[in-house]
């Protein structure tokens, strides 16, 4: 069983797909299993895909029909070994070592159960900026845990989620600059069908956390794709 998870949609991103799949293959830490969930790609990726995982044993390919970035992370969350997941967008990559530098805090800290490390957002445009983090944590004390507040809407709080709100945490609300504990998701999914899905997840897997730590290690690069889903947004249903 590998030690991270790394899930990776796939769809149509041909031109990108060399890039991310490189920045893996730079990290010098190499307990992981990489997921590449081919969401019904019609440019080439799919060929790409399989020709990487007849390379590299540690790749695994799942190819199903069109179902959207939250049903591609879906498949990959349900076929995940490791004891702890992270996600990376195919027209995206990661820093060298992002991943082995920031695991050791599961080690230093035993009770995280998700760090969250720099992004630097839209990368190549007007909008690029370098997003970092104090270096800090918030945990749920025990007898915190055993009587937690409610929330406006009525739902269970927690001093970690409370926080999060309040140090404006949705406004760098993504899945892929975190490394989450395998069992923080438990039956969470990402919503079929919706755009901007890690606003609707991450906030409901926060509120399963005891404790979560920025850091200043480490780096995603979010790459500022024209036609992307963040650059061509949808009302919702």
């Amino acid at each position: 069983m590998a030690k991270v998870s790394v899930i990776i949609p796939v769809y149509n991103v041909e031109k990108y797909l060399r890039i991310c799949l490189d920045s893996i293959l730079a990290q010098t830490f190499s307990d992981f299993e990489v997921i590449l969930v081919d969401d019904g790609s019609t440019d080439g990726c799919d060929a790409i895909c399989d020709r990487w995982a007849s390379q590299h044993d540690f790749i695994t390919v799942i190819h199903q029909a069109n179902m959207g970035l939250s049903g591609a992370r879906n498949t990959g969350l349900s076929r995940a070994t490791g004891d702890f997941i992270t996600f990376l967008d195919s027209d995206d990559r990661i820093g060298v070592n992002t991943w082995r530098d920031n695991l050791r805090f599961f080690d230093i800290y035993p009770d995280i159960d998700m760090v969250e490390f720099p992004i630097r957002e839209y990368e190549n445009s007007p909008r690029e900026r370098l997003l970092a983090f104090d270096p800090k944590s918030v945990r749920i004390s025990s007898s915190a845990s055993r009587t937690k507040s409610t929330d406006k809407v009525g739902k269970p709080s927690s001093p970690v989620y409370v926080d999060w709100l309040l140090s404006k945490g949705y406004e760098h609300c993504y899945a892929c600059n975190k490394l989450f504990r395998r069992s923080l998701w438990g039956q969470t999914t990402f919503p079929p069908g919706k755009y901007y899905e890690d606003i609707f997840t991450i906030p409901y897997v926060l509120r399963q956390s005891h404790r979560i730590k920025g850091v200043s290690h480490g780096l995603y690069y979010y790459c500022d794709r024209h036609g992307s889903i963040s650059r061509t947004p949808k009302p919702q249903a």
